[in-house]
C-alpha cells in the first residue's frame, strides 16, 4: 500500500506494478479506456489488454465484456464478424405461367431511343425470360410492359413475385393484379435474395451486354431483344432443357440452323400423329424438367445449409435492424450499421418477425436482426417492453384462472409453443436461403371507402383482429406509421408516406390533429406531450 492509500498489486518477473481499483472506480476506469475517443470505442479484447496493463480487479473480463456489449455507439456502428442465417426452403413451380419474378435493372446510361431501365421478367418454371427496355420505372409504365409484352402473348400467371419497389408496391400495380385476378407476393424489404431467380438473370444479360457495348456505353439497348433470345435458346442447368421447349415444346430456328441446317426427315407429316406426339413431348419434358429442379433444388440446400446459423427472437427481445438503405445527401459509409433499438412485436414465421421501431412497425428477418444490450435505453423503448409484458401476463393469468374459457394466448405464447407451419407461398425461392417473402393478397372493392385505401377480405379479417387506419383494416406486415397527436397508427400507403420519408419526419400528425390543431389555433405539438404519446399503439391481448 502506498502513502496515499492505494493498494498496488506485486508484480512479478517482467511485469509492471498495477492498481487494485475498488468497485466504485471500476466505471470510469472503464469509460477512460473505452468510450474517450483517444480510447477508440475498441472491441471487448483490446479493452481488457489495455486496462491490465495498468489496472487489476477480480472479474476484471467479465466487466470489460458486458461494458462493450452494452455500448450503444458500438452496436449501431459496427459490422458483424457472421452474419445470421437460416436454412434454404425449398419452393417451386410445376407449370408454366404459375409465378412469374420481376425486378428492374438501372438506371443506366440513357440510350438515344431514352431508354434507362430494363424490366426483368422471368417464369419460375420454364426460365422464360422478358427484357423490355424502358424510359422509367414508373408503376404505370411498369404495367403497361408486364402486360403487352408478356401477358397477352403467354396469358396471365397466377402469381406475381417482386422486391418492394414503389412501382410494385404502388396502387396502381395492385389494381391491376385485381383487376386481372393475379396474386401479387413480395420479398421482405432489402433482400434480393429473396428473388434470387430473376437476379440470377440480371446478372446473366449484364454480363452479355458488356460483351457488345465496349466503349459506347449509350448503345446498350440495341441487342437486348437478341441477347434474351439467346438465353432463351440455351439450355437451363437447373431444367435440362431451353425455354423454348418447355414453353414452347419446340426448339426456335437460330441462325447457324439456318446456314448449315441440320438432316431432317423428309417424309410429309401426319397431322394428327404430329399433334398427338407434341402433346405427349411436352408432357414428357414438364415432367423430366419437375425431376431436375427438385434434384437441383436439393443438391442446393445441401451446400447452403452447412454453414446455418440460426438466430431466435421472442417476442418483446429488444432488437437493432440492419440498415442498408442510402439517404439522399448522406455519405454510406459515414451512417450507422444498424437502426434502432425496436422491440420485437410479433413473430410471423419461423425466421421472420414483426419490429416495432420508434416510428414505424417493420417486417425484417432474422439474419437482419441482432440482441440489443444497451445500458441506457430510450425511454419510449423501456414503456413499450413492460406494456408488452404486463399484457402477456395479464392474459397468462386469465388462462389460469378460467381454463375451460379457452381465451387467446398471448403473442409469445402463441409464437413460441406453437410456431406456424410454413406456407408454400411464403418460402424464398429456390436458390435462396431462408425466408423473405410477404403475402399482399388482392380484394374486391368495398364502397364507402376513401380513394387510395386499403380494402380487405372479410375471411381474411377474425374478430379478434385489432383495426388501424382510415381505412380501418388490420396489420398486414406494411410499414406502419403512428400519430404524434393522438393513439392511432395509420398504413403508409393509405396516407401517403413511405418508409424512407417515414424515418426524416421529424413528427407526424394525421389529418384529425391537424384539423383540431388549426381550430385551436396550434402550431406544433409540445415537445413533453410528442415524447410521452409517440408511438403508443395498443398491445394485442
Amino acid at each position: 500500500m502506498t502513502n496515499r492509500g492505494e493498494v498496488i498489486l506485486i508484480p512479478t518477473k517482467g511485469e509492471n506494478p498495477r492498481l487494485v481499483v475498488p468497485i466504485e472506480w471500476r466505471n470510469e476506469i472503464l469509460e477512460l479506456c473505452h468510450d474517450i475517443p483517444s480510447a477508440g470505442h475498441q472491441g471487448a479484447e483490446r479493452t481488457r489488454e489495455k486496462i491490465k496493463q495498468s489496472y487489476y480487479w477480480h472479474g476484471l473480463g467479465a466487466d470489460v465484456e458486458r461494458y462493450v456489449a452494452s455500448c450503444k455507439h458500438c452496436s449501431q456502428n459496427k459490422k458483424a464478424t457472421r452474419s445470421a442465417r437460416c436454412p434454404q426452403t425449398l419452393y417451386h413451380s410445376g407449370y408454366p405461367m404459375e409465378r412469374v419474378h420481376l425486378d428492374f435493372i438501372g438506371p443506366l446510361p440513357k440510350t438515344e431511343r431514352g431508354n434507362e431501365n430494363v424490366l426483368m421478367m422471368v417464369d419460375q418454371f420454364s426460365k422464360w425470360v422478358e427484357c423490355v427496355p424502358l424510359p422509367s420505372q414508373t408503376a404505370e409504365v411498369t404495367a403497361r410492359a408486364a402486360v403487352n409484352e408478356f401477358f397477352c402473348r403467354f396469358g396471365y400467371p397466377f402469381e406475381i413475385f417482386t422486391d418492394q419497389g414503389r412501382n410494385f408496391e404502388s396502387q396502381l400495380f395492385r389494381a391491376v393484379c385485381e383487376l386481372l385476378h393475379i396474386h401479387k407476393a413480395r420479398t421482405t424489404p432489402y433482400r434480393p435474395c429473396a428473388n434470387g431467380q430473376v437476379e440470377r438473370f440480371n446478372r446473366t444479360l449484364m454480363a452479355a451486354v458488356r460483351c457488345f457495348v465496349g466503349t459506347t456505353q449509350r448503345a446498350w439497348d440495341e441487342n437486348i431483344a437478341q441477347l434474351a433470345g439467346a438465353i432463351r435458346a440455351s439450355v437451363n442447368r437447373t431444367t435440362g432443357f431451353t425455354a423454348n421447349k418447355l414453353m414452347l415444346g419446340r426448339e426456335v430456328n437460330t441462325p447457324a440452323e439456318l446456314m448449315f441446317r441440320p438432316p431432317r426427315d423428309g417424309s410429309p407429316p401426319d397431322l394428327d400423329g404430329y399433334v398427338a406426339e407434341l402433346v405427349e413431348a411436352m408432357q414428357a419434358a414438364h415432367e423430366v424438367a419437375r425431376l431436375n429442379i427438385k434434384t437441383s433444388q436439393l443438391r442446393s440446400k445441401r451446400d447452403y445449409d452447412l454453414r446455418v446459423n440460426l438466430r431466435q427472437y421472442n417476442v418483446g427481445d429488444l432488437v437493432y435492424q440492419l440498415d442498408t438503405a442510402t439517404t439522399p445527401g448522406k455519405c454510406k459509409k459515414l451512417c450507422p450499421v444498424w437502426k434502432g433499438p425496436g422491440i420485437v412485436f410479433q413473430r410471423v414465421s419461423a425466421y421472420l418477425y414483426k419490429v416495432k421501431m420508434k416510428k414505424s412497425l417493420v417486417t425484417a428477418n432474422h439474419d437482419r436482426l441482432k440482441i440489443c444490450k444497451d445500458r441506457v435505453l430510450p425511454p419510449w423503448l423501456v414503456k413499450e417492453k413492460k406494456r408488452l409484458e404486463q399484457g402477456n401476463e395479464g392474459v397468462e393469468k386469465n388462462t389460469l384462472d378460467n381454463p375451460e374459457q379457452n381465451p387467446k394466448q398471448s403473442p409469445k405464447q402463441t409464437q413460441d409453443d406453437n410456431p406456424p407451419a410454413p406456407d408454400p407461398l411464403q418460402d424464398s425461392d429456390a436458390g435462396q436461403g431462408g425466408e423473405g417473402t410477404e403475402i399482399c393478397r388482392p380484394a374486391q372493392s368495398i364502397e364507402g371507402k376513401p380513394s387510395g385505401v386499403h380494402n380487405f377480405e372479410p375471411d381474411l379479417l377474425s374478430s379478434q383482429e385489432e383495426m388501424y387506419c382510415i381505412c380501418r383494416g388490420p396489420d398486414i406486415g406494411d410499414f406502419m406509421i403512428g400519430c404524434d397527436g393522438c393513439t392511432e397508427w395509420f398504413h403508409g400507403r393509405c396516407v401517403g408516406i413511405s418508409p424512407q420519408d417515414g424515418e426524416e419526419l421529424g413528427e407526424y400528425l394525421c389529418k384529425t390533429c391537424k384539423e383540431v390543431q388549426v381550430t385551436k389555433g396550434v402550431t406544433s405539438t409540445p415537445i413533453k406531450l410528442r415524447r410521452s404519446v409517440r408511438n403508443r399503439r395498443p398491445t394485442k391481448e
